[in-house]
């Protein structure tokens, strides 16, 4: 349920100094009338949270992301495009042919965008892990504008998380898959006056996939003054199954594999030649989310992350799982820790 401006009762006192907003994004509604309920934690519909903190009070407010994803499912009581968890359904307010039409467009992804809301400059964007962006209105928690990554850079994927330098330039994760498997490197300068820094974004760099039909699944990534840390965990996203996944009523994680033999790659590139170090740096196979921080150290790069042992988690997120809470499908162990990995650049570059 949305509202506006509820003054929250707390226990404790807030210290006059703090003053500002906290924005939260997650998702909120996964019911969606005539009996049909999405199917995954992150299916659910995005809805935005602001805390604003002022003189020893808490006010909060929320807002459902009026994405075109979230206003059509509500108006037909189904998804019409992919989500992560659930299939898309054909759209009862195109014709055959627009339906024909759309099932052969690979990027008709969704823009429910649930996972992250952070700031470019004074803009406040809520993103996921396709290639659309909504700015949103800080006070109203309105959505005001979309934009489509691949429209700017040719990304078909962006990553959830970039990391913005101490100049304010902004750098995000991205990836190709229909002219070819590659991961980019997306430069994203500050905003100027009347100009937002999204629509003078570049691709800074290139990381080529290790593998020919599929790519790894990626939610962050790491970067320092020197280097760009990217890790290719071995569950890989099938590229052709993505393309087809609306005439084959695949969902996103439906073109997941989990590949246990294969290692994890953590692939080093050289910020100032934009050259991938030929040195791989391998380590068991595992899977993550999140990096917790990534910096140089004693000629090391040191790179934190949370990770699982494998992506069974992903399925431990299923509503029907998550509903049966306690029982032996849904195991309350598995959960990721934090791991530590040095890896030694200064040795590799002077061999």
């Amino acid at each position: 349920r949305c509202c506006r401006n509820i003054c929250f009762l707390f226990a404790g006192e807030i210290p006059e100094w703090l003053s500002g907003k906290l924005f939260r994004l997650g998702p909120g509604k996964w019911e969606l009338g005539g009996g049909f309920c999405l199917r995954h934690w992150f299916d659910g519909a995005a809805i935005l949270s602001a805390f604003e903190i002022h003189k020893g009070k808490v006010r909060y407010s929320s807002r459902y992301l009026q994405s075109e994803a979230y206003k059509k499912m509500s108006s037909v009581s189904r998804p019409v495009v992919t989500e992560f968890g659930t299939k898309c359904y054909p759209d009862p307010c195109k014709n055959i042919f627009s339906r024909f039409f759309a099932a052969l467009v690979p990027s008709d992804l969704t823009d429910n965008n649930l996972c992250n809301v952070y700031s470019l400059g004074d803009e406040l964007f809520c993103t996921s892990e396709t290639c659309f962006m909504w700015k949103v209105d800080q006070d109203s928690l309105e959505a005001v504008q979309r934009y489509d990554v691949n429209k700017l850079v040719s990304v078909n994927l962006a990553s959830a998380h970039p990391v913005t330098q101490e100049d304010g330039t902004s750098y995000n994760l991205g990836a190709s898959f229909v002219s070819g498997l590659k991961y980019h490197i997306i430069k994203i300068p500050p905003p100027g006056k009347g100009c937002s820094g999204l629509k003078r974004a570049s691709v800074a760099y290139h990381i080529p996939s290790s593998w020919k039909t599929t790519f790894s699944y990626y939610h962050s990534f790491g970067m320092t003054r020197n280097y760009v840390v990217f890790v290719e965990q071995p569950l890989l996203v099938n590229a052709m199954r993505l393309i087809g996944s609306r005439i084959k009523g695949y969902s996103f994680k439906d073109c997941f594999d989990w590949a246990p033999k294969e290692k994890t790659k953590f692939v080093v590139l050289d910020r100032s030649s934009g050259a991938v170090l030929k040195t791989r740096f391998i380590t068991d196979p595992l899977f993550f989310f999140h990096v917790v921080n990534t910096y140089e150290d004693d000629g090391h790069i040191v790179f934190d992350m949370i990770a699982y042992e494998d992506a069974t988690i992903l399925d431990r997120y299923y509503l029907d799982k998550l509903k049966n809470s306690g029982s032996e499908d849904f195991d309350p162990d598995c959960q990721g820790h934090f791991r530590r990995f040095a890896i030694p650049v200064s040795k590799v570059l002077s061999l």
